[in-house]
């Protein structure tokens, strides 16, 4: 499995994070910079054997956790009108907090995932669900909870996607800051994979910390 890309997808950077360190180092070296075995094996001091049966392991496991059609992602330099058009519907809904709007527009078996440190999500590890209800879901402490914020977006594109820069506003707090990035894969009107990113990306896009 070579990343035949000359950037690391942003779906490719959260599936290696469900690897452990050391094969996520030999994943890396192998796969994505294409290092022979003898050099990766020397950098990382360990027998080409061990290096070898790594990556075998490693491989499964970053192929279960990419979106299942990623090949498809095929570089565009606009959004189509589809894409800004459910975007539009999906920041709309988002910022007024309607639940029946936002559930109108994922399909029925989209694919969620989160990166440890996007919007909130303090867990070790990305976490992954399926399923228009679970977006649903986990939309709702923030928008409807006790500590229920209030949101702005921003479109963008990311990963040759259409993307949403997320800001939040706490209650008691005047400025909205930086919460998340949301990178959605759209296809026949809906969206099939929101993957939340940390906020740490803002910068790469040209976006404010605040607004």
């Amino acid at each position: 499995m070579v990343i035949a890309r000359e950037t690391l997808e942003l779906a490719f950077l959260v599936a290696i994070q469900h690897l452990p360190p050391r094969q996520r180092a030999v994943l890396v070296l192998r796969d994505v910079l294409g290092w022979p075995a003898k050099d990766a094996a020397a950098t990382l001091e360990m027998s080409m054997a061990a290096v070898n049966s790594t990556l075998q392991r490693a491989r499964p496991t970053v192929r279960r956790h990419l979106p299942p059609r990623r090949l498809d992602w095929a570089p565009t330099s606009n959004p189509s009108d589809e894409e800004r058009a459910v975007l539009q519907r999906y920041m709309e809904a988002i910022e007024r907090a309607d639940n029946a709007a936002i559930g109108a527009l994922p399909h029925a078996d989209a694919r969620c995932g989160q990166q440890s440190g996007a919007g909130g999500h303090n867990d070790a590890q990305p976490t992954w669900y399926s399923g228009r209800e679970a977006l649903l879901v986990a939309w709702q402490p923030a928008l409807h909870g006790p500590r229920a914020m209030e949101f702005r977006l921003l479109p963008t594109r990311a990963n040759h996607q259409p993307a949403i820069a997320v800001y939040v506003r706490s209650p008691g707090e005047v400025e909205y800051r930086a919460f998340r990035l949301d990178v959605l894969r759209i296809e026949g009107g809906a969206i099939v994979e929101p993957v939340g990113f940390v906020p740490d990306l803002f910068p790469a896009f040209g976006l404010p910390s605040s607004l």
